[in-house]
């Protein structure tokens, strides 16, 4: 479920953190690392 939450943040790395499982343990950390 948290596909659905994660997508309307960051569409890409949501997606691909939500598959690994960890999209709340480096929410923000992967966000900054991918994105950025």
């Amino acid at each position: 479920m948290f596909r659905i939450c994660r997508p309307i943040f960051t569409p890409v790395p949501g997606t691909v953190r939500a598959v690994n499982g960890v999209s709340i343990t480096l929410d923000k950390g992967e966000v900054l690392g991918v994105v950025g």
